[in-house]
């Protein structure tokens, strides 16, 4: 296979990659309290191994779709009221739930390890510009040419995805190299 369709072909395995990397980059940033509350929670495993948890249950729990970008229309700002009407509907408001569950020490073990893991993957998702705009369906149907390409793996490039997954696998980097 020519190194450009090799490339595309497994261009599906960015998006996680870009989660594993964001995670990467905040962990070298904890304190030494925060890593051992991190530590006393998914054990000695590190963020990056938990950064897709929010995605690889997302076919078990579809109730947690919205929960992964907010429709902040073009040239304005967040609007809690107009941007996620309802307590659970974006990733702004998850968030600060999640965070909440955290640092409430009546939460069992399992609820606050599942709320870090959670937060880990959603930061992410908010860094990403294109979870936070509503136009387009976030990218999604702005469809862009990539390396002279019109497809990107199995679907057509458009730039959510080239943003998420394709200029993460194009560089060529490792997680730790980031």
């Amino acid at each position: 296979m020519p190194p450009l369709l090799s490339y595309l072909a497994s261009a599906s395995v960015g998006a996680a990659q870009g989660h594993q990397v964001i995670a990467t980059v905040a962990e070298d940033h904890l304190s030494e309290q925060a890593k051992v509350m991190v530590q006393s929670l998914i054990g000695n495993n590190h963020l990056y191994s938990v950064a897709n948890w929010a995605d690889e249950i997302r076919k078990a729990r579809p109730e947690t779709a919205a929960w992964h970008y907010v429709n902040i229309p073009l040239g304005a700002t967040y609007n809690a009221r107009q941007d996620c009407p309802t307590l659970k509907s974006c990733v702004v408001r998850k968030i600060e739930e999640f965070v909440k569950v955290l640092k409430d020490k009546k939460a069992s073990r399992e609820q606050r390890a599942d709320a870090l893991k959670s937060v880990v993957h959603f930061v992410g998702d908010i860094h990403q510009p294109l979870h936070a705009v509503g136009e387009a369906e976030g990218g999604n149907r702005i469809h862009v040419r990539f390396l002279d390409a019109s497809r990107c793996g199995r679907y057509e490039c458009n730039l959510h995805g080239v943003w998420d997954t394709s200029l993460i696998m194009h560089a060529g980097l490792k997680r730790q190299e980031y």
